[in-house]
């Protein structure tokens, strides 16, 4: 939920609104009248008190459970304030303060649609309601329709020029949008009604951070520090916006300014990660380590410093710190998929293998592990079985998971092998569906291609072969198939071009594929 949202409960619930109780009896009537006010005061428990008494006096009033459903969603009590607010619609659909409740309240559950049809319901009496415009307007940035907020949110606007969350979701719509210029002199409007209030001011800059206006949020920042120069909170907050806006040295040097005054491991962790974002990658491993060392309570930290050393220092070291890691995390998937992945990449397969199939068993749904588990199947040995019905499994929860479908396909097939009589069909259809899904898949290709050149259909293999080779240059597997199939089918100069490719990838320094996959898997773990 954006942080706009947020500001929703206290604009919903202000002075603006007013009770209509002319059909309920004088001592209701008082009670209602003085449970508004305490509304309007921010007295939200006695408010509650209050309507309580109203109801003992008369449950079917529908102002009544009206207050009292305000009064709980202001408290926080959602469930409660759905309930009564609900049961007061049913009783009167025309109270407009009931529905602004009810709207936001779903906006706090995240059910945007209902949110907007509560909303929706209100301005079609009110169609001039500030809150009900602004709602709207909330409700669909939620749901990421912000051409269709800019409408009600501009009606909102003219009513009501100054109000700071009409102009904060106005922002997040332009931005939205791509509308900068908009944005900006939005946000120079907004900044003007709120130049005094310094937590709307962070809210704000939270906001241009949540919708990815870094260089903004970055500007509203270093206004802010102006005022509060010592606060860690933005300065922190200050080297993150540098570093997302990719201006890694400035980022850097902000973060090694409030290092110097205190050591704390959100910091390190986050030098880390500006560090390796330049390639310094000997001063980026000191960095997560000493985050882990500030905060050994954090897998996050240990995972970012167990990836450090497999990916750019060593892989031997970062396996013990992998299985350090599981021991005082045992339930986080990320540092037993490392661990998995780095034992592959010390030549511990059997040990991958297992690791790997804990993962699956632990995260059935998460496609990092079947990536993973589908490079190590080839070494599993006697776990191959169970890979293979992890795999069956998966790929039919996951229909539209290419990379899944073409490791299935791989399996299969490699499965027939010695069979007399092969059946090509379940393998084929798998690798048909990986390349289907993603074309641009040069593994699936080069499986397809391999299958088809076992069945006799040479053209259809070469054809896959030469999309695998354009797809990945890289690849000495895929021309020394072409080298083959061009044999086979005459074409001898495109098999000595194909010879010659194969020789000079075959003599080049290069970690396997698969290592390479490993490695980028694991990168992206974190």
């Amino acid at each position: 939920m954006t942080l706009a949202v947020l500001l929703l409960a206290s604009s919903l619930l202000a002075p603006r609104s007013y009770v209509q109780v002319s059909r309920d009896a004088p001592s209701i009537l008082e009670l209602c009248r003085q449970a508004r006010r305490q509304l309007d005061q921010r007295k939200y428990a006695d408010a509650r008190k209050t309507a309580t008494k109203a109801l003992q006096m008369d449950s079917r009033s529908a102002e009544a459970l009206s207050l009292l459903g305000e009064s709980e969603f202001a408290s926080g009590d959602l469930i409660p304030a759905e309930r009564h607010l609900t049961e007061a619609l049913t009783i009167d659909p025309a109270l407009a303060e009931a529905r602004r409740a009810l709207g936001a309240a779903f906006l706090r559950q995240r059910r945007f649609n209902s949110a907007e049809a509560q909303f929706e319901a209100v301005l079609q009496t009110r169609p001039d309601d500030l809150l009900g415009l602004y709602g709207l307007g909330l409700s669909l940035i939620a749901q990421n329709k912000p051409s269709q907020a800019l409408k009600p949110l501009v009606a909102a606007y003219h009513l009501n020029p100054s109000d700071s969350g009409v102009l904060t979701a106005l922002v997040q719509a332009y931005l939205k949008l791509g509308k900068q210029s908009q944005a900006r002199s939005t946000l120079a409007e907004l900044n003007h009604c709120i130049e005094n209030d310094y937590p709307q001011q962070m809210q704000l800059a939270q906001v241009l951070v949540h919708e990815g206006a870094y260089e903004l949020a970055i500007n509203q920042f270093q206004q802010l520090l102006k005022a509060t120069p010592d606060s860690y909170e933005l300065n922190y907050d200050l080297a993150l916006a540098y570093h997302r806006a990719g201006r890694e040295d400035q980022a850097a040097h902000q973060i090694r300014a409030v290092l110097a005054k205190r050591n704390e491991a959100e910091l390190e962790n986050l030098l880390g990660e500006v560090e390796e974002s330049r390639n310094n990658y000997t001063q980026a491993l000191p960095a997560y380590k000493k985050a882990v060392e500030l905060q050994p309570s954090s897998a996050e930290y240990q995972l970012d410093y167990a990836i450090e050393l497999a990916l750019h220092s060593d892989p031997a070291a970062a396996l013990q710190a992998f299985i350090s890691g599981v021991k005082s995390f045992p339930s986080s998937v990320d540092l037993r998929l490392g661990l998995g992945g780095c034992y592959y990449l010390v030549g511990k397969y059997g040990e991958a293998s297992e690791t790997l199939l804990r993962a699956s068993r632990m995260a059935p749904e998460n496609p990092k592990v079947y990536a993973l588990l589908g490079l190590a199947y080839d070494a599993a040995g006697p776990l191959q079985p169970d890979i293979t019905q992890r795999f069956e499994s998966y790929v039919k929860a996951h229909p539209g998971d290419a990379l899944a479908h073409y490791f299935y396909g791989k399996i299969l097939l490699d499965r027939t092998k010695g069979e007399a009589h092969i059946n090509f069909a379940p393998p084929r259809q798998e690798l048909n569906k990986a390349i289907a899904l993603n074309p641009s898949l040069p593994q699936a290709r080069l499986e397809l291609g391999k299958l088809l050149r076992m069945r006799g259909d040479l053209p259809a293999a070469k054809a896959q072969f030469e999309a695998a080779a354009k797809l990945d240059p890289e690849s000495s597997d895929a021309y020394y198939q072409l080298m083959a199939v061009y044999r086979k089918l005459g074409e001898q100069q495109k098999a000595d071009q194909a010879l010659q490719k194969f020789r000079e990838l075959k003599g080049k320094p290069r970690n396997s594929a698969n290592r390479k996959q490993v490695m980028t898997l694991l990168e992206g773990t974190r």
